[in-house]
């Protein structure tokens, strides 16, 4: 039973060195191809850097120009349906609380000379 146990436990150390090193080896490959694509990526932006003129400048601008405003009225459109939102869960707040109020026959409270108080926002 004990050299069954060593056997085991040899086999279980080989198997980890082995899968130790495959993970080595497959990092190793992973961060060369990575940088080589970092590199190929750094060079073409220098060379597209160096290339662009005052022009070629101002021929993207309306590509870009074009992005701004579709992001901008993006950004408009989701403020409104915001506020919108809002606007009905207030509603649909303040309703039933009225109709309770109303049904449980709750009066604003009057003041020393009999008038009525301002209402509460609550």
């Amino acid at each position: 039973m004990a050299s069954f146990r060593q056997q085991l436990i040899g086999w279980f150390v080989g198997l980890a060195l082995l899968f130790v090193a495959t993970l080595a080896l497959l990092l190793r490959w992973l961060l060369a191809a990575g940088a080589a694509a970092g590199a190929r990526d750094q060079a073409r932006s220098r060379r597209a850097h160096a290339s662009n003129s005052a022009t070629a400048g101002r021929a993207n601008s309306p590509a870009v120009t074009s992005n701004l405003n579709a992001l901008l009225d993006g950004e408009r459109t989701r403020i409104r349906r915001y506020r919108d939102t809002l606007g009905n869960l207030a509603h649909s707040l303040k309703t039933p609380l009225a109709v309770m109020r109303q049904s449980l026959g709750t009066r604003r409270p009057r003041g020393k000379d009999g008038a009525r108080t301002p209402r509460s926002i609550a």
